[in-house]
């Protein structure tokens, strides 16, 4: 298999173009997408129609010999068109939601498709302690689930992700089980005076078998930020300066979690959506930001794309976005491993 970008790109959609059943599941989306614009689009012309003929039915010759029934056809028409386009929409997407989850789960029990998804990664990873990468792929959907509240406030309390039955990646490091994972996106509308502003939520997650800390340790965190009066301060100025500890000075946890290989290695790693390192059962690593939406694993927003090339572009450009992620990710988690 090439690792040449083009050459992925022919490969999936040469996949893509030979399964049946993708072809018959990505038509029934299309058409899930094209029945309410449809709809919409007709309501246009017989609505012009519906209201030409009542304005100028008197001025034309033409026109008044018209059967008197066809205005009403007009309105009748315009209504129904109303109606299927508001009504059909949430059943539609409902469908398509289906038919989505479906699709992946054909994609990705292609051996072919797989292959290339886990050998990209293994490639790529950027690091040498890891082994045995397994993606599991589970149920998949792009549909963004609504936020509650402040999407500043969500960010800043982002509790730590307990449910693994997701999309994930499995794989050792240092031989030690662990698990990467990109969690499903929130939308949050949020008024701004007399309009509202849309903010996009995404986050991920890296987690490791915690061979090290007792329960002792359980619910230690490092977050970005300047130090405060109160927190523990290490003998790094550099340090103190970028993270802080939920930790009191004179708690004997912290200096025995933060071990100069963690602070050293921490002071040099830059990654702009750092939300904190901690210990609960496990060492976990997780991120989180807001602008433009990232699925999890594998998943891409495939609602407006009607062509297998660009479908195919798709998956490959998700693939590599999994890829970066996941190397950051590497970057903080190996500090534990």
């Amino acid at each position: 298999m090439s690792n040449n970008k083009e050459d992925m790109i022919k490969e999936i959609s040469d996949v893509l173009k030979e399964n049946k059943k993708i072809k018959t599941i990505t038509f029934k989306m299309t058409m899930c997408r094209l029945i309410p614009r449809l709809s919409s689009l007709l309501t246009i012309p017989f609505l012009f129609l519906g209201v030409f003929l009542f304005k100028m039915k008197d001025d034309f010759a033409f026109l008044r010999k018209l059967p008197d029934f066809l205005l009403p056809i007009c309105v009748i028409v315009v209504v129904c068109l109303v109606l299927t386009t508001l009504f059909s929409r949430k059943a539609l997407n409902k469908k398509f939601e289906i038919l989505e989850n479906e699709f992946y789960k054909i994609l990705y029990k292609n051996d072919k498709v797989e292959m290339i998804y886990e050998k990209y990664f293994i490639e790529n990873c950027g690091n040498s302690n890891v082994s045995g990468i397994d993606i599991i792929f589970e149920k998949s959907s792009a549909f963004l689930e609504r936020g509650k509240g402040n999407h500043k406030n969500y960010m800043k309390d982002l509790k730590v992700v307990s449910d693994f039955n997701v999309n994930r990646l499995e794989f050792n490091i240092n031989g030690k089980k662990a698990i990467f994972i990109i969690n499903s996106p929130l939308k949050f509308v949020e008024r701004r005076g007399k309009s509202t502003v849309t903010y996009y939520v995404s986050s991920n997650a890296i987690f490791i078998d915690n061979k090290f800390y007792d329960y002792t340790f359980s619910g230690v965190k490092v977050k970005p930020g300047k130090a405060k009066e109160e927190n523990y301060k290490t003998e790094s100025v550099a340090f103190n300066k970028l993270y802080r500890i939920n930790k009191s000075q004179n708690d004997l946890i912290a200096p025995k979690f933060l071990s100069p290989k963690i602070i050293d290695g921490l002071t040099q790693i830059d990654i702009k959506d750092f939300h904190s390192v901690g210990v609960e059962d496990y060492v976990h690593f997780d991120r989180c930001s807001s602008g433009k939406a990232v699925y999890p694993i594998g998943v891409m927003d495939i609602k407006k794309v009607l062509n297998w090339n660009k479908l195919a572009k798709l998956v490959v450009d998700k693939m590599e976005l999994d890829v970066k992620l996941f190397k950051d990710s590497l970057k903080v988690i190996d500090l534990f491993a």
